[in-house]
Formats: structure tokens, C-alpha cells, sequence
């Protein structure tokens, strides 16, 4: 088991005695089984070893700009928000929640300096695997590998759907993430709302007082 470098790294020794780590692994388990049912405890048994368990407190940087992003999280709760900087502004450019993978895209896939930074919004729990191990899972099991396939093809039909969004005005934009990704909008405060709008805090108070008005 490898430390990260960041976060509180909580007990997650295989086979379970604490009771919260058996509950984030079962979490885990099932939400990696919607996407590879041929995905076998005994493989599980073997990623376990390999993961941490860290939980981080709202605010707190996960990946800064200009680190490598070595880790893949897998969020069992909590929220993060992916934060790029354009003509020296910095920018909510996306969110992730339960059940999502948390990584730096182009950094952990290539292994370079990361233009983002993750941080996050409230207390979050993760389950994170090194990219060295990553790998070595990959070739040592199939059924991994498919799952990472297919996790893969899911979070880029996601990111090409949302690409759609471009064309829209912020009003627009704010209806299609409150159609699609209704409990981000319960959550997420409205000034990093705004920030991924791109719009003031104030005209997101009109397109708000809009939408209740109907």
C-alpha cells in the first residue's frame, strides 16, 4: 500500500476489521460491479490490497496545479471540483460526487505537470489506487481491464455530451446541468455555480428567480 500525499489515510487493511473501511470497500465493490458484473470478489480482494482509504476536508487540494496526477480516486461521498486557470482567472470547469472517478485527465492518463487543480467542497471520502498499480491490475486481470474500459467509455460519452452545452447560453447551461445532474445543483454553492456559468453571482440570482418564477 502506497501513501498519498495529501488527506487523513484512514485503516483499510485487507481482510477487514474496521468497520468503516468494510463499508467504503463495499461501496466500492457494487458501484464497479454496475460497469463489469463479471467483476469477482477475489479480484476485488487483490485491488484491495493495494488501495488507500483517505478522507479530505471541504477545501482541501487533492491535485495542485503543475503535480502529476499519480492517483485515481474513487469518491464513495463527498464533492470535488476541478479548478483551470484562463487569463490569470481561475474557474470551476467541472464537479465530481459519489460514486464518480476523481482524477486530472490529460495529467493522470499521460503523466504530466496537471493544468488543473482538485479541491474540494465538502468532506469527502475516497478509495485511491496508484497508477503504477493501476497498471499492474490491468495486466494481471482481464476483468479489470474491461472495467477500466468501460469506465473509460462512460466518462467520455459524459464529457462529448456535455460538449453540447457549449452552444447554449449560461441559461441554457444551467437547465441542461439541473436536467442531467440534478443533486449537483442541490449541492454546489452558487458562487462555483456561477464560476462554471460563467455569468456573475448576480445574473445566476436572475436566471434562479427566473426558473422558480417559471
Amino acid at each position: 500500500m502506497r501513501k498519498s500525499t495529501r488527506g487523513k489515510i484512514l485503516p483499510f487493511d485487507y481482510p477487514f476489521t474496521d468497520t468503516t473501511s468494510a463499508s467504503a470497500f463495499e461501496t466500492l465493490f457494487a458501484g464497479l460491479q454496475k460497469f463489469n458484473p463479471e467483476l469477482t470478489e477475489a479480484v476485488m480482494s487483490d485491488i484491495a490490497t493495494h488501495c488507500i482509504h483517505v478522507l479530505f476536508k471541504p477545501n482541501e487540494i487533492i491535485l495542485d496545479y503543475g503535480e502529476i496526477c499519480e492517483y485515481v480516486y474513487f469518491a464513495i461521498n463527498g464533492l470535488v471540483t476541478s479548478l483551470e486557470k484562463e487569463d490569470g482567472k481561475e474557474f470551476n470547469c467541472w464537479f465530481m460526487s459519489d460514486g464518480d472517478v476523481i482524477i486530472a485527465i490529460d495529467s493522470f492518463f499521460m503523466q504530466h505537470r496537471s493544468r488543473e487543480r482538485l479541491v474540494t467542497l465538502a468532506n469527502t471520502e475516497c478509495i485511491a489506487l496508484h497508477v503504477d498499480d493501476l497498471n499492474m491490475l490491468r495486466e494481471k486481470h482481464p476483468s479489470f481491464a474491461f472495467l477500466e474500459l468501460m469506465l473509460t467509455r462512460y466518462y467520455y460519452q459524459q464529457t462529448f455530451n456535455r460538449t453540447k452545452w457549449l452552444r447554449k447560453d449560461a441559461r441554457g447551461k444551467y437547465q441542461m446541468l439541473k436536467a442531467h445532474y440534478p443533486t449537483l445543483i442541490q449541492r454546489v454553492t452558487r458562487v462555483a455555480l456561477a464560476s462554471f456559468l460563467g455569468v456573475s453571482r448576480e445574473h445566476l440570482n436572475r436566471i434562479l428567480r427566473e426558473e422558480i418564477a417559471g
